[in-house]
């Protein structure tokens, strides 16, 4: 069942794109089925998440890479979370986990975050950063003897 719904959401823009082809070689494209037609092919293939991962990868690359190049020459290793928050705004989520460690998790591309994707994570070792790893997976942390 999941590879029929699959199948249909990534035809179903296909269908609106044939439509379009179909009216415009039987010369019976208006303005109207155009936008209609245009309109329909859009809202289903961004609004598609099996699409969205394919379409949205290389915006959501540039961004994490840009994201971990500014952590990185901020230099954020070992700083303490308020410069973390100071440098890289506000966190899309905030994980508590075991005693001392704690996660910030930073979505640039919030779209893709919806359909997919893994974040821009920033660990913490009570309150100091000690690594951050963006989601095309460059890791940086403190290096321990």
């Amino acid at each position: 069942m999941k590879v029929f719904i699959a199948v249909l959401l990534l035809a179903l823009p296909l269908w609106c794109a044939w439509a379009f082809y179909v009216a415009a070689r039987s010369g019976r494209l208006t303005w109207w089925r155009a936008l209609v037609y245009v309109l329909g092919f859009l809202v289903l293939l961004l609004g598609n998440p099996l699409a969205n991962a394919y379409l949205l990868s290389p915006v959501d690359s540039f961004l994490q890479g840009a994201l971990f190049e500014k952590a990185r020459s901020a230099g954020l290793l070992g700083a303490d979370e308020a410069r973390v928050r100071a440098v890289l705004g506000k966190p899309w989520k905030t994980r508590q986990l075991e005693s001392p460690f704690s996660v910030l998790l930073y979505a640039p591309c919030k779209v893709c975050m919806a359909s997919y994707g893994a974040p821009f994570v920033v660990y913490l070792r009570e309150g100091a950063v000690e690594g951050f790893r963006s989601g095309r997976g460059e890791t940086l942390r403190v290096k321990r003897p």
